[in-house]
C-alpha cells in the first residue's frame, strides 16, 4: 500500500511540474533576437516596437485604424500617425513597422537626412546592403529599408522581421 501511495504521489508531483512548464511556456512572450531588442532600444516610433503584442499595440495607441487582410496576417494603418503596422496572425504581434512621420527616428536618424548618411549610419551599426536595393540592409533577421521618393532624400522607414 505504501508504495502505491509513492507512486502516486510521485505521478502527481510529476504531472504537477509539467504543468507548471508548460504554463509558464505559454505565458511568457515572443523570443527576440539580439538585433530586435538592439533595434527596439534605439527607435522612438510611438512606443511600437518589433515583436510587440497586438493587445499592447491596442493598449498603447488605440484602435483609430484601417485593417486589412496581408499575406501573414494583417496591416494597421494609423494614417494620423503615418504609421503602418504589420502583425503576424500566429504570434500575434508586430512583424513590420513603417512610418513617414518626421518626429519618429531608427538610429536617431529622421525623415529627411541623405539617404548616404542613413547607410552609413545603419553600415555603422552592422548592417549591410541586402545586394537587392542600395536602400535595403540587413542585419541577422532584421531588415530596415530606407523609403525615398526622389533617390537622395529618407521619405520613410520600414523595420521589419526577415524569414
Amino acid at each position: 500500500m505504501q508504495q502505491k501511495n509513492k507512486r502516486n504521489s510521485l505521478f502527481l508531483t510529476f504531472i504537477f511540474t509539467m504543468s507548471i512548464f508548460l504554463l509558464s511556456g505559454c505565458n511568457s512572450g515572443p523570443e527576440l533576437s539580439e538585433t530586435a531588442e538592439t533595434i527596439n532600444s534605439n527607435v522612438s516610433i510611438a512606443g511600437m516596437q518589433l515583436g510587440m503584442k497586438e493587445k499592447s499595440v491596442l493598449d498603447l495607441i488605440g484602435a483609430n485604424f484601417e485593417k486589412s487582410p496581408c499575406i501573414i496576417g494583417y496591416e494597421y494603418e494609423y494614417s494620423d500617425l503615418n504609421l503602418n503596422l504589420g502583425i503576424d496572425i500566429d504570434k500575434m504581434s508586430v512583424k513590420r513597422i513603417t512610418f513617414k512621420n518626421p518626429e519618429y527616428t531608427v538610429y536617431s536618424m529622421q525623415i529627411g537626412i541623405k539617404c548616404t548618411e542613413g547607410a552609413k549610419i545603419l553600415s555603422e551599426h552592422g548592417f549591410v546592403n541586402d545586394g537587392e536595393s542600395k536602400f535595403k540592409f540587413v542585419k541577422e533577421d532584421i531588415r530596415i529599408t530606407m523609403l525615398s521618393m526622389n533617390g537622395e532624400t529618407i521619405n520613410g522607414f520600414t523595420l521589419e522581421f526577415i524569414s
